[in-house]
């Protein structure tokens, strides 16, 4: 639902198509990267590779971006962690479109977060925004005509709708325990790096500037904090537990998380991605 988004905004010169990324190494373990306006994906991808870098020298790292954009799907960050024997960490602040608890002025994004446990069989990820779902749902919702659940998003007036298309406060998850963890991840990411904060941040779809989004990323090596072997014998034995446990219903299978994602992501690899008619359509026309 994005990459019209992405595209347009390249174009339009509101984010930077040639940038330059420097690393600034703040110490041996910590690192800050200025986004210079583009890709919040390659600013990204960036500051992970650095972090696992460092973390496999020193056994954690951190890395933290400012002058960034829309990064997409946290979980891949963290998961290039995993990949690389470490606990990843991702997290990001975004444009603001959830209220403070008991308010109705938009003040805070979703800000996702991600986390990334290296396992034998898969990476055992969580990857969640601190909304109900991410706005990038009910962009899709509008694009295929699809009405949307009524515990989603409220209208601008407060009012709870089924109508992708005059939603437009997204509601926390938990209540005001979701509000409670966005505000944690500002923190730990627009304020820390720099970056803007709250209502500062610019619009995903902006034309006209950048967003200035900031991130942190932090890796954890496995094998400097404890023995490899150790770790993942106690990780198998809590998955045993948990593979073991009564099921409410019969047959019901218990999964990790992110375990979903990852049978998902071995189907798309065998048999391809389903796209919205409408964003098939425009790749087309764009590659032409």
């Amino acid at each position: 639902a994005l990459v019209e988004t992405y595209v347009n905004r390249l174009k339009a010169g509101s984010m930077n198509a040639r940038p330059t990324l420097k690393i600034e190494n703040l110490s041996a373990v910590t690192s800050k990267i200025d986004g210079e306006n583009t890709l919040g994906q390659l600013t990204s991808f960036t500051a992970m590779e650095h972090a696992i870098k460092q973390a496999k020298e020193y056994g954690l790292a951190m890395a933290t971006v400012n002058n960034s954009n829309h990064f997409g799907a946290a979980a891949y960050y963290s998961i290039m962690a995993a990949e690389e024997n470490c606990i990843g960490i991702t997290m990001s602040n975004a444009s603001p479109r959830l209220a403070p608890w008991g308010g109705l002025t938009p003040t805070y994004g979703n800000n996702p977060w991600s986390v990334a446990i290296p396992h034998n069989e898969f990476p055992v990820v969580l990857d969640i925004a601190n909304s109900v779902v991410a706005f990038s749902k009910i962009l899709t919702a509008r694009k295929t005509g699809e009405s949307i659940p009524s515990d989603w998003a409220l209208t601008k007036e407060g009012e709870q709708t089924t109508d992708p298309h005059i939603a437009e406060l997204l509601l926390p998850f938990g209540g005001h325990k979701g509000y409670g963890v966005a505000f944690m991840v500002e923190a730990l990411t627009g304020m820390l790096s720099g970056a803007a904060v709250g209502k500062e941040v610019g619009r995903y779809n902006s034309l006209e500037e950048g967003q200035n989004v900031g991130h942190t990323f932090i890796a954890i090596h496995v094998p400097t904090i404890s023995d490899k072997e150790v770790f993942e014998e106690r990780l198998q034995t809590f998955i045993s537990q948990l593979r073991e446990s009564e099921t409410l219903e019969e047959n019901q299978q218990i999964y990790l998380p992110g375990e979903i994602e990852e049978q998902i992501r071995q189907t798309r690899i065998k048999k391809g991605i389903p796209l919205p008619e409408e964003t098939y359509t425009y790749l087309k026309e764009f590659d032409q």
